[in-house]
């Protein structure tokens, strides 16, 4: 069965497929996901969650060459939502690139990382793919809650973020 149409992120070389089998959710990032791709994800995510009883969301990174700190700050959200509903959240396979960017972030083995050879298998089977929200939608609220998600679990990078953490702060509660 061909793979569906392709998400393009906001540079246009991001994006995510799905594949829904009964109560467990596959997803397939490729190349570089930012933070619209990751965001809209979310979004997708938690309604099919949601509507569809999903159990387990795996996520495949095998092919993703990048992603970005507002993406790694929504897969601890996606961790923890799935959590909260009694469910797990799985990193599947993570490139070399992505694995650095967890180690680099102290989050590699935090995140639940399985490596399962049969997603190769599946990708050909993908039948939809996350449909792209408006650029509008992604707001500083969410940037700053996957920001904050990432100093919560690894409060060592807490001085990389401090910044970005401050600016978005002011552009969320004012300069009070």
């Amino acid at each position: 069965m061909p793979i569906c149409t392709i998400l393009d992120s906001v540079n246009g070389n991001g994006r995510v497929y799905y594949l829904k089998q009964q109560n467990v959710l596959i997803l397939f990032a490729e190349g570089h996901i930012q933070a619209l791709t990751a965001y809209s994800m979310f979004e997708h995510v938690t309604e099919v969650v949601t509507q569809n009883g999903i159990e387990e969301v795996f996520l495949d990174l095998s092919e993703t060459e990048y992603i970005d700190s507002t993406t790694i700050g929504t897969l601890l959200k996606l961790n923890r939502y799935m959590t909260e509903h009694g469910g797990k959240a799985w990193l599947c396979n993570p490139s070399e690139n992505v694995s650095h960017v967890l180690k680099t972030c102290h989050l590699y083995g935090y995140l639940p990382i399985v490596f399962e050879s049969s997603m190769s298998e599946l990708r050909s089977d993908v039948l939809d793919h996350v449909p792209l929200q408006r650029k509008d939608l992604l707001t500083d609220d969410y940037v700053l809650e996957a920001h904050k998600d990432i100093v919560e679990a690894s409060p060592q990078v807490r001085p990389k973020f401090e910044a970005l953490l401050d600016v978005l702060e002011k552009r969320v509660h004012g300069d009070a």
